[in-house]
C-alpha cells in the first residue's frame, strides 16, 4: 500500500471516529431533559394526548394571535355555583 492510500485511509478513520463521538453525544442528549434550557421564540409548545394524539395544552403564541396558555379538548371546567349566604337568625 502506498503512502497516499495510507493517508486517505487514516483520514477516513479519523472522520469515522469523529462521527462516532458526535453520535454518542447526540444520543446522550436525547436521553436527558432539555426543556429547561429551551425557549419559545415564535410558535407554541403543544402538549399532545398520547392516546388520542390531539393537542390538550398550548403554551406560547395562540391561534387568536395572543400569547399565553390555553387548554384544548377534554371536559369543560366546572362552573361555579351561585353564592349562598347563611340564613338570617330568627328574632
Amino acid at each position: 500500500m502506498d503512502a497516499e492510500t495510507r493517508r486517505v485511509i487514516a483520514g477516513f478513520q479519523k472522520e469515522i471516529l469523529r462521527l462516532n463521538r458526535k453520535v454518542d453525544t447526540l444520543e446522550r442528549g436525547a436521553r436527558t431533559p432539555q426543556l429547561s434550557h429551551s425557549s419559545i421564540e415564535s410558535g407554541s409548545l403543544d402538549v399532545i394526548d398520547p392516546e388520542t394524539e390531539e393537542v390538550r395544552l398550548r403554551i406560547g403564541h395562540l391561534p387568536d394571535g395572543t400569547v399565553g396558555m390555553i387548554t384544548e379538548g377534554g371536559d369543560p371546567p366546572p362552573r361555579p355555583s351561585a353564592p349562598r349566604s347563611p340564613a338570617a337568625p330568627q328574632a
